[in-house]
């Protein structure tokens, strides 16, 4: 089996399943159009061009409902059970990649870390949805009480074939900074074991312009992974970038890993953010939804670290 490329420095990818036939329609029941909080100040902002997102958690322990007669047979997206897995050191590497992938059938097993349920869809599910095989645990650090994101968010994940869990850290429109006390606890407290193959959580800037949940989120984990609460192969940083509200979030030049989604990738990730979501198709997310996505990649605490610093990125 051939790999392909992700776009730019050379990041190869285990080939995606053909998602053509398994894009999510609009067979679900009639749903509300939604307008986020972000809407108001953001949507004059940005041409209705596709491109980004925010979103994600779920009560600790709680498992949404079985979806399992709506979900694309031959087991494209397979369904997984949302307990907790039994502590373990990451497998050693098979046939090492550039950016940390393994290039090989095996199952890897992955950690997304975000700030909101729909972060995860917006900034890397074309990745999740490229790589089915694989053992995804999204951690969402709000919302865990919100009583129409977080039955969506159990949707989404059903969609991902993943597990994953809510948070419940201030997500109010203040953006009060947090103790990053606060944040490492949290994310430690919500992952079901301490190693993974490979983690993926927001960059230091934070995609767009500007939430500090995401930056705080960022800072949260690369500590954790210094202290050793957090173990991986390697850590990715989203990469993105809207220089200062000039247009919807899209790949930063510093990526080391690139990718341009097929069609049908995207249009399944689209139909994520507006139809298990319900945000409306001129809402800030559905036209930041990235069809490109990228990655920061790195093999040590340090270096993710020293990224960071070298950032600047205000506390």
């Amino acid at each position: 089996m051939s790999s392909r490329l992700f776009a730019g420095r050379g990041c190869s990818f285990l080939p995606p399943p053909d998602l053509a036939g398994h894009v999510h329609t609009t067979d679900s029941p009639r749903r509300t159009v939604r307008r986020s909080r972000e809407d108001e100040a953001r949507e004059d902002t940005y041409d209705a061009n596709p491109g980004g997102g925010n979103m994600g958690i779920l009560t600790p322990g709680l498992a949404g409902p079985s979806t399992a007669a709506s979900m694309p047979r031959a087991g494209i997206l397979e369904r997984r059970a949302s307990a907790a897995v039994p502590d373990q050191a990451p497998r050693a590497p098979v046939a090492r990649l550039q950016c940390g992938v393994q290039s090989s059938l095996a199952r890897r097993s992955v950690a997304v870390i975000v700030a909101h349920p729909d972060d995860e869809t917006l900034w890397c599910g074309g990745f999740i949805l490229e790589h089915p095989a694989w053992s995804w645990y999204v951690v969402a650090l709000s919302r865990a009480r919100d009583p129409d994101r977080a039955p969506r968010f159990r949707r989404v994940l059903a969609r991902l074939g993943a597990a994953g869990v809510l948070g419940d850290l201030d997500d109010g429109p203040e953006q009060q900074p947090l103790l990053p006390s606060d944040v490492e606890d949290e994310v430690a407290s919500l992952l079901p074991r301490r190693a993974f193959d490979l983690v993926l959580t927001h960059g230091p800037g934070g995609e767009y312009t500007r939430h500090r949940r995401h930056e705080e989120c960022c800072r949260a984990v690369v500590a954790l992974w210094q202290a050793g609460r957090l173990e991986t192969h390697e850590l990715w940083l989203f990469a993105y970038q809207d220089d200062g509200r000039a247009h919807p979030p899209r790949v930063s030049g510093r990526a080391d890993c690139r990718r341009t989604l097929p069609e049908a990738v995207w249009r399944a990730k689209l139909e994520i953010v507006t139809g298990l979501y319900g945000f409306g198709p001129e809402s800030w997310e559905a036209r930041a939804t990235p069809r490109e996505e990228g990655f920061c990649c790195f093999s040590s605490p340090a270096g993710a670290a020293d990224r960071i610093s070298s950032d600047g990125v205000p506390s």
